[in-house]
């Protein structure tokens, strides 16, 4: 928690999040002008995004390696539809500056003890991990090292107009402009580098049960069309006081002419999200064979969940198509969720 983290590690970046928050860079860049910094110490790669133009959340998203891009640029390609499941299955850390309210007792613990003031009266940091399966956290020692990093050349970045711009002209012939770090005895060198904007294709193995494939393929064919729907539960689950809360994933299928529910069920990370992710289709042959009969067509709106339906249509016999809503089905989610909530 955060509140065994020495006070002094977190000085750096409360002093940092001040002049950000006095150079309000919302009004300087947009969201999708995304940049990256490379940290040498712990090769490790954030992407920053900077949100607030519209005056709303104001925050610096920093998106972790692949996965975090990976995670961005699918956010937006989504239209402005809301995606719950994929931002908050998107790892990332964050900086958002929040009404003093909002923070936790954590939060105002560390403030007091710094004596902290913001720039702006109802602009105070919190600082937050985004990691897939789990509620929003407070940062553990080696997220804060390398987030201090990232905010400081976030801070040489803003500060530079001939930097904000290249920005933009890289992104408008897909690249990403990269603050690179190289330690010399002297200490860290940085510069500015570009390279294409679009990370390498993540490739997910597709794990079935041979003998489940084979039960789910001999199923009588109906001619019922399915929606079928990953999404996630908006009710932190925390076991005990002082662990890192985790979310449900709702995986359920429906009968899109009658809207009566097939088969659902609830599913956790229970080690890490590429393990979810590649043990996701075994579930989903499971409620497929509970069902009781192959469906004509399986509608599907997450793309990971189509993208998984799309490899294994020919082998069970069964039609996919992508589709944008399902107005059942977030009825029945909402009801499951206010069902679950913890009191």
């Amino acid at each position: 928690m955060a509140n065994i983290i020495s006070i002094a590690r977190w000085r750096p970046l409360y002093e940092l999040a001040r002049q950000i928050g006095a150079m309000a860079p919302w009004r300087l860049m947009d969201e999708m002008d995304i940049f990256a910094v490379h940290d040498p110490e712990s090769d490790q790669t954030g992407y920053v995004s900077i949100m607030g133009t519209l005056g709303e959340h104001r925050a610096i998203d920093v998106y972790l390696g692949n996965e975090g891009l990976r995670g961005f640029l699918a956010l937006q390609d989504s239209d402005d539809i809301p995606q719950p499941t994929l931002v908050l299955s998107t790892p990332q850390l964050q900086l958002s500056f929040e009404e003093k309210e909002y923070l936790e007792q954590e939060d105002q613990f560390i403030i007091r003890e710094l004596e902290f003031k913001p720039h702006n009266r109802n602009e105070w940091p919190m600082f937050r991990c985004y990691r897939p399966g789990f509620a929003p956290w407070f940062l553990e020692s080696s997220e804060i090292s390398f987030l201090q990093v990232v905010l400081e050349q976030t801070l040489a970045v803003l500060s530079n107009p001939m930097e904000r711009e290249q920005i933009v002209t890289n992104l408008e012939e897909e690249k990403i402009l990269v603050r690179e770090g190289k330690k010399t005895r002297t200490g860290i060198i940085w510069t500015s580098k570009s390279r294409s904007i679009y990370p390498p294709d993540e490739e997910l193995a597709i794990l079935i049960n041979a003998e489940l494939g084979d039960a789910v393929r001999h199923l009588p064919q109906s001619t019922q069309r399915v929606f079928l729907d990953l999404q996630i539960l908006m009710n932190p689950i925390q076991d005990k006081r002082g662990e890192r809360p985790y979310f449900a994933y709702l995986l359920a299928f429906m009968d899109k002419q009658s809207e009566l529910i097939l088969h659902f069920d609830s599913l956790t990370v229970k080690k890490d999200w590429h393990t979810f992710m590649t043990e996701l289709p075994e579930h989903i042959l499971r409620g497929l064979k509970a069902i009781g009969a192959r469906p004509k067509q399986v509608l599907i709106r997450d793309k990971i969940v189509f993208d998984m339906m799309t490899i294994m249509q020919k082998k069970l016999g069964i039609g996919v198509e992508n589709v944008t809503e399902m107005p059942a089905m977030d009825a029945f989610i909402k009801g499951f969720h206010n069902m679950t909530r913890q009191k």
